[in-house]
């Protein structure tokens, strides 16, 4: 009885160990599965902005002073096809640093977004009213010509980053981003 005991108790420390060190390896996979996703998905938000700064530079009038504004983002998230769930949460503000850091190393006029009376208009109009009209009267108060909105939007069941360019002096779109791949984020 003692040797059979002891066989399932070799039995059970080798079955618990294994399941440790299985579990481990399981969860070592995940997380570099996870990092990879996450990698992934920061190289397709490189891409796109580097896209957006690119299309963005095409329009722009000659004499802009721009204004770079965070529009919605939808708190969506991406799963790749091991169903792994990244989100894509805060990448309209990343994609408004990168676009805002982009156009300061090229000598482009920008608006301080950090101007107290400015970030006071922003708050002020998101009580209602239209959005774009109001956006208008803060870039003109704000000393901007041009308006870059950077948002990022619901696209199947993915997100894209979506740029929309107004001319504040004449109050008209220069440019909307297409849906095209290369905005997908």
């Amino acid at each position: 009885m003692k040797k059979r005991n002891l066989f399932l108790l070799g039995t059970l420390v080798m079955a618990l160990v294994f399941g440790m060190m299985f579990g481990s390896c399981a969860s070592i996979a995940g997380l570099a599965i996870t990092e990879a996703t996450q990698s992934s998905q920061n190289k397709r938000i490189s891409s796109a902005v580097a896209h957006a700064i690119d299309e963005i530079e095409k329009v722009l009038p000659d004499n802009a002073t721009v204004w770079i504004y965070k529009g919605r983002e939808s708190s969506g998230s991406n799963r790749n096809a091991l169903g792994i769930v990244s989100s894509t949460a805060g990448a309209a503000e990343t994609a408004v640093d990168d676009i805002t850091s982009a156009f300061i190393q090229k000598g482009i006029r920008l608006v301080d977004r950090q101007n107290a009376a400015l970030i006071e208009a922003e708050q002020k109009f998101q009580s209602g009213g239209n959005v774009e009209q109001e956006m208008i009267s803060i870039g003109k108060a704000a000393g901007a010509n041009t308006l870059v909105t950077v948002s990022v939007v619901p696209q199947g069941r993915n997100q894209r980053l979506q740029i929309r360019i107004v001319d504040i002096e004449k109050g008209i779109p220069i440019m909307q981003s297409g849906t095209g791949e290369e905005w997908r984020i």
